[in-house]
């Protein structure tokens, strides 16, 4: 799981992280770990990111 953030880090530099859901997750890296105890589940890793918007995106009009 962590191996993918890093990847995910050095690959696209660019994406910003969004914030893990929280309930049941239990933060791991930039992402959230669900186990399956946690909610009678499979486990599951979650790494949520964004593409951020361009600092002149309000001037593409002009």
């Amino acid at each position: 799981s962590l191996d993918i953030d890093t990847w995910m880090a050095e690959r696209f530099p660019e994406l910003e992280a969004l914030p893990a859901p929280g309930g049941a997750w239990t933060p791991l890296g930039r992402g959230a770990l669900l186990l399956p105890q946690s909610a009678q589940t499979d486990g599951m890793y979650i790494l949520r990111v964004r593409v951020p918007l361009a600092a002149d995106a309000s001037d593409s009009g002009s």
